[in-house]
């Protein structure tokens, strides 16, 4: 049976816009969260759909980009704060 992939109306076994956007984060790192069949349909459907393609490309610079920041200590009194927020839970 033929299967359209990207039909408007979004059946169960159809990655859309929406996956793209849910999914970019996992797609880029590739951490195991999800499975290689996904980064395959996330891959098949960002070579149709431009946007996508555009927005995990951003993303990607933009991550790659924050790597390259200096790390930075956080002040003891955050640290402090912080404690006494878990502390009070």
């Amino acid at each position: 049976m033929f299967k359209l992939r990207f039909w408007p109306f979004k059946s169960d076994d159809c990655v859309d816009c929406l996956d793209v956007k849910k999914m970019a984060s996992s797609y880029i790192e590739q951490d195991g969260d999800i499975s290689q069949e996904m980064i395959d349909e996330l891959t098949l459907h960002m070579d149709d759909c431009q946007p996508c393609g555009a927005f995990v490309q951003s993303l990607r610079a933009a991550i790659e980009g924050l790597k390259d920041l200096p790390k930075e200590k956080a002040p003891e009194r955050l640290k402090e704060e912080l404690r006494k927020l878990v502390n009070s839970e």
